[in-house]
């Protein structure tokens, strides 16, 4: 796959979700920073033990950009004659947010309706 400058046409649309990822974590294994007699947080405090975790994600694109700085396009440059690609996204469609530097993965989300 090759990369290339293309147009996009978004709707406008928010994604702003609060998951609490204590559950997440005790199902990984990760139960004693939750509990008054075996949480070890000594660096920190010796009476000290996690009751939630909550991790806030938000994402915002309108006519002005996008709160995810992250999410532009790869640009590429070719020389002679290059045809202008249009991307319209007029129908559900998934979206990724990558760190360019890293390639890591911040984000992945579905816009169903609009």
């Amino acid at each position: 796959m090759q990369k290339q400058e293309v147009n996009i046409r978004l709707p406008r649309f928010t994604i702003d979700m609060t998951p609490q990822l204590t559950g997440l974590l005790w199902t990984l294994g990760i139960k004693d920073i939750f509990s008054p007699t075996e949480a070890d947080l000594r660096g920190i405090s010796n009476e000290l033990f996690l009751t939630d975790i909550i991790h806030r994600a938000l994402i915002q694109v309108d006519e002005k950009g996008s709160l995810a700085n992250a999410a532009t396009v790869a640009l590429a440059e070719r020389i002679g004659h290059v045809d202008e690609q249009y991307f319209e996204a007029n129908r559900p469609f998934s979206f990724l947010v990558m760190d360019k530097k890293s390639g890591v993965v911040l984000f992945i989300g579905r816009i169903a309706s609009f």
